[in-house]
């Protein structure tokens, strides 16, 4: 109810302002959310976070980690 109140007092467009560029916002990230996915270099991160602390918990001497 407090937020109603907001939306209807003295500061009243620039609240409206604010709520439609939120809500266009959400909308955009709907829209658009299937167009993203993994990166051609992913799998090297995700690999680089396995071999990583394995090189360094070994004193530096494994020879799996780049």
């Amino acid at each position: 109810m407090a937020f109603v109140r907001i939306l209807l007092g003295a500061e009243r467009r620039w609240n409206a302002l604010a709520a439609a560029l939120l809500a266009a916002a959400g909308i955009l990230v709907l829209v658009t959310f299937a167009d993203y996915g993994v990166t051609w270099d992913e799998d090297v991160h995700n690999w680089y976070g396995v071999f990583a602390p394995r090189f360094t918990t070994s004193a530096c001497s494994a020879i799996s980690a780049p």
